[in-house]
């Protein structure tokens, strides 16, 4: 979740006394560390208990803002205890702990919906999730995973990409170091600018409060909204600034950078046996972003902005999802069209009908309807594979060959980057991308290698 406590109002803040103790974020509050949450789930005055010296004398459901069942199940699971401290006998006390899971880009990986998750400490995983009412008479909230994707298979492609951009730059430490000092002197500039527009902005808030809370002034219900509305406008302007100053990490990239001064020295020769927290910090020290997207029932897009002048363009990669994206369920008239077409129909003008379908899942699918197949017609598209991911790469000679191999590799990661790891061929590659009429440039040029297209320059990640 983005927050757990929203932020409140102007008018909220005008009639309330707000004590905080969580972490600020964009749009609310949130718990810091575990603790804080161990003592939210287990504080029983929020199911009514009235509590002097530690101890409940009274219940008070009128004041109750949890159901006292459910507080109470909280409280012994947690604490292994019952409300008079005595050691519960039978029941197995919840072990909350941080998220131990890891991974490269834990923290900095994001989709289009907000940012991802790390999760199953023994086979860590990406993943996206979100809560979702059940259809049962509780209406329970369940979770409800939308996205999920083995880490290695994403941290293995960039950590290579990583190793080519060392290779084609061999100043990569020096590139990184002029990037550092390039943002340290911007946010020199920009924090004496961000504290002289904070000065007025609180300022105009004392004014407008002063505006409000005015014995003397008799405003009409017009002018206290205005009032009101200026208020909201002005605390916006405080958060936003506040967020600008508290995103300043330039100190701490300064000190991973001189911490992994040894590793930024040899990249290809010491990245694969670094531990996991140097892979982490180098991770954040050299990308400014770094996004994934579902752009084809198989296909991802990976797109890295890398920090400073190291690349100046994203870095975009296609990775090859064995599984693919979690199938919708099929329509009713996807279900005629199989009725109709399965017995004697062509299988790729079946698949150009059905475009995210796979012949797998037509055939499964038929076999549900009790449709059955009197021809066997030739098609030389894997049978996991649907239309959707042939149309990602423009060519189709091209993307029939990336598909069928990528097909082969089973949970082995695969990634084509759209760009080689050298930056002086960027140009020739921007020529090969206007000749494809503005489509993605082809991941390697006409009449290379194709069995090993660019492999020296790591533009195909094994």
């Amino acid at each position: 979740m983005p927050y757990l406590f929203p932020d409140p109002s102007a008018d909220d803040f005008l009639t309330y006394t707000f004590k905080i103790h969580m972490a600020k974020v964009p749009g609310g509050f949130k718990p810091s560390c575990i603790e804080t949450i161990k003592y939210m789930l287990s504080n029983l005055s929020y199911a009514g208990a009235v509590i002097y010296k530690g101890s409940i004398i009274a219940w008070d459901s009128d004041r109750a803002i949890v159901d006292k069942e459910l507080a109470l199940w909280a409280y012994h699971k947690i604490t292994g205890r019952d409300v008079e401290g005595n050691v519960l006998e039978g029941v197995e006390r919840r072990s909350l702990r941080s998220d131990s899971a890891q991974a490269v880009l834990k923290y900095i990986l994001r989709d289009p919906a907000g940012p991802l998750y790390v999760t199953r400490s023994d086979n860590p995983e990406y993943v996206r999730q979100s809560l979702i009412k059940d259809q049962g008479p509780d209406h329970k909230l369940l979770r409800d995973i939308t996205f999920a994707i083995r880490a290695h298979l994403v941290d293995d492609i960039f950590l290579d990409r990583i190793k080519a951009l060392a290779v084609a730059d061999p100043h990569i430490a020096q590139t990184i170091e002029a990037s550092i000092q390039s943002l340290e002197e911007q946010h020199i500039e920009e924090t004496v600018s961000i504290e002289d527009q904070l000065v007025n902005v609180r300022l105009e808030i004392k004014k407008m409060l002063a505006f409000l809370h005015d014995k003397i002034l008799i405003l009409t219900p017009k002018e206290k909204a205005d009032y009101n509305k200026t208020l909201t406008g002005l605390r916006d302007q405080e958060q936003a600034l506040t967020e600008a100053q508290e995103q300043a990490d330039q100190t701490d990239l300064k000190k991973d950078f001189q911490e992994l001064a040894d590793l930024l020295a040899d990249i290809p020769g010491k990245l694969s046996g670094s531990t996991m927290e140097r892979k982490q910090k180098l991770a954040k020290l050299i990308t400014e972003s770094v996004t994934i997207e579902e752009v084809s029932v198989h296909w991802l897009r990976l797109t890295v902005l890398w920090r400073g002048p190291l690349a100046n363009r994203p870095d975009v990669c296609l990775i090859w999802r064995q599984r693919g994206k979690r199938s919708e369920d099929w329509k009713p008239e996807e279900d005629e069209y199989i009725k109709a077409n399965y017995t004697y129909g062509d299988k790729l003008e079946m698949l150009e009908a059905l475009p995210s379908r796979s012949w797998n899942m037509i055939y499964q699918r038929a076999l549900t309807l009790g449709v059955h197949r009197n021809v066997n017609t030739f098609n030389t598209i894997p049978q996991n594979v649907t239309i959707e991911d042939l149309n990602v790469i423009p060519d189709r000679e091209m993307a029939m060959k990336l598909v069928s191999e990528a097909a082969k590799r089973g949970n082995r990661s695969y990634g084509v980057w759209l760009y080689s790891a050298g930056l002086a061929e960027f140009a020739q590659e921007v020529g090969q991308r206007n000749i494809n009429s503005g489509n993605w440039p082809s991941p390697f040029p006409r009449g290379s290698r194709s069995d090993h297209p660019r492999a020296g320059q790591a533009s195909i990640c094994q």
